[in-house]
């Protein structure tokens, strides 16, 4: 029996296989399916360089929350029905798949779409203004692409959107996503938080509390309900709030780079260690 005739399966996780020949076309017969995991296979499209036909066929699954084909060689165009998508869709990773053409206008109808993948591929062209109305939208991967452009101005607080030399998207943007990572956790706040409005921004937020005010901003739940932070707790916070803010500088040119971030972290995990060490 063709798995696609297992209509009541709600998750198909095949990913890191060595699974070839092309994505089933007709996967919109698992019309309960809410997770499909197909990534870091062989897989490729129906027909090569012409629409991928298994997104068509998955506008018929209007219960998923997460679809992830990415690292594979598709090799295929994302066709404007991605659009169609299930209104629940979190979750779209089509990353590293030899995807080419532009970034289809359907993009922006995902209206519960979170996190969108659609970095290390062939795109070209501009971003449609249209994938900046999508409210819920809180990451988004699109470097090592070949699109050009400005960016649509409400999607400038986001993760990993940034332009390089000529108008390319650039690869220092995962050094600033980075940086709004650190300060998500340590902050507890997203960047599409209401109190952001205006010209305020997480990362001015940040910077207006450091280095005087840093414990005031960070989450308490942190401290496991602890009155009395140490100071070598004190000063390794201080130092990751001081790391976040050099990664996620204005110009790609000005951000430290990510082997420095990995030596500092390092410097960071000895000296919270340090007290443990002597307590010994």
């Amino acid at each position: 029996m063709a798995i696609t005739n297992a209509s009541k399966l709600i998750e198909l996780e095949l990913s890191y296989n060595f699974f070839t020949g092309s994505v089933p076309t007709n996967l919109g017969n698992l019309w309960q399916l809410q997770c499909l995991n197909l990534a870091s296979n062989q897989l490729t499209n129906e027909l090569r360089n012409l629409e991928l036909e298994f997104i068509n066929s998955l506008v018929e699954c209007q219960m998923l929350q997460f679809i992830i084909v990415g690292n594979n060689p598709l090799n295929g165009i994302l066709p404007d029905s991605v659009g169609n998508l299930s209104s629940s869709l979190e979750m779209f990773n089509i990353e590293n798949g030899q995807i080419n053409g532009h970034i289809p206008r359907g993009i922006g109808h995902l209206s519960s779409i979170i996190s969108l993948f659609l970095n290390g591929n062939n795109l070209s062209g501009s971003i449609p203004s249209e994938v900046g109305k999508i409210k819920q939208l809180q990451k988004l991967y699109l470097s090592r692409n070949e699109l050009q452009g400005s960016i649509p101005e409400e999607l400038c607080h986001l993760i990993n959107v940034e332009y390089g030399t000529g108008g390319i998207v650039s690869t220092s943007g995962d050094v600033y996503s980075y940086g709004i990572m650190l300060m998500e956790t340590f902050t507890k706040r997203k960047p599409t938080k209401e109190m952001f409005t205006g010209n305020s921004c997480l990362r001015y937020w940040v910077k207006s509390s450091y280095p005087t005010a840093v414990m005031k901003i960070v989450d308490a739940n942190l401290f496991n309900g602890e009155d009395e932070i140490g100071a070598a707790e004190q000063i390794c916070i201080s130092s990751v709030i001081e790391l976040a803010l050099d990664c996620s500088r204005e110009t790609p040119e000005g951000r430290i780079k990510m082997q420095e971030v990995v030596v500092r972290l390092k410097k960071i995990k000895q000296r919270l260690e340090e007290p443990q060490r002597l307590a010994f």
